[in-house]
């Protein structure tokens, strides 16, 4: 937790954001966003009180109190994000071996189906496939 009631006073404080947008930095909480299993998942900030005061130990209780459902959403939002992801490489697993075992189709047809599958799937810009020629011999 950092509470910072003077911020041009900290040496900690960069005022070059300040100059850039024209805004003045007061005061300012920072705290660390925990999840459930006690890992930091971010860091939140507030700045300046709109009456003008500094942030006080109550403030600090609330931000604290506040954060910690903040981590559990997150986090649980970071869950569902990463289901999803691995919902949408399997259904794309599965359209692959749907294409290669009922579809019978030409060679250029085939290899061109598993690139756009392998680029979906792996999310890269390009996919090239060599296949060797065991032609007459």
């Amino acid at each position: 937790m950092l509470n910072i009631p003077d911020a041009y006073q900290d040496a900690r404080f960069n005022h070059d954001v300040d100059t850039m947008t024209g805004y003045t930095t007061r005061s300012l909480l920072s705290m660390p966003i925990i999840d459930s299993s006690g890992e930091v998942i971010g860091v939140a900030q507030v700045i300046n009180k709109k009456d003008g005061s500094c942030f006080t130990p109550a403030d600090e209780k609330v931000f604290e109190s506040y954060l910690q459902f903040c981590g559990i959403g997150l986090k649980n939002a970071q869950l569902y994000e990463r289901s999803q992801l691995e919902v949408k490489r399997n259904q794309v697993l599965l359209d692959l071996a749907r294409i290669i075992f009922e579809e019978q189709s030409a060679i250029e047809q085939m290899v061109y189906r598993i690139m756009i599958h392998m680029q979906s799937l792996l999310q890269c810009v390009r996919v090239q496939i060599l296949l060797t020629d065991d032609g007459p011999q």
